[in-house]
């Protein structure tokens, strides 16, 4: 069994209640007279909340709608930016991170079907 953490929840409850909204409109639509009321206004109400976290995610909170990758990136940059690191640490660490090796990398292929080393 595999299981998935959700770490960023605004698009995943965005789509959710867009979802709501979809099924209440739905059921709003072939429903007689009294129960497409109080399926369209829970329609209305999850819109209404949808619109509302995409907003407040888009304007106050943005790192929410960002990816795993984006923060892992921003985390990287700010260990390689740290003052108090060492800069041998710091050479070391850059050199692991970008895979840089010591030797430099020849030109493969300088003709058809020739290669360097």
């Amino acid at each position: 069994m595999r299981t998935v953490t959700v770490s960023y929840p605004v698009p995943f409850n965005f789509a959710g209640l867009l979802a709501v909204f979809f099924f209440s409109f739905t059921g709003a639509a072939v429903l007689p007279v009294p129960m497409n009321w109080m399926f369209a206004a829970a329609g209305i109400i999850a819109f209404l909340i949808a619109a509302g976290i995409a907003i407040y995610a888009v304007v106050r909170r943005p790192d929410l709608l960002r990816s795993e990758r984006h923060q892992q990136a921003i985390r990287l940059i700010q260990i390689v930016g740290d003052k108090e690191m060492d800069q041998a640490a710091r050479a070391e660490f850059m050199t692991a991170l970008l895979g840089n090796d010591t030797k430099p990398r020849g030109r493969r292929g300088t003709r058809m079907g020739e290669h360097d080393g």
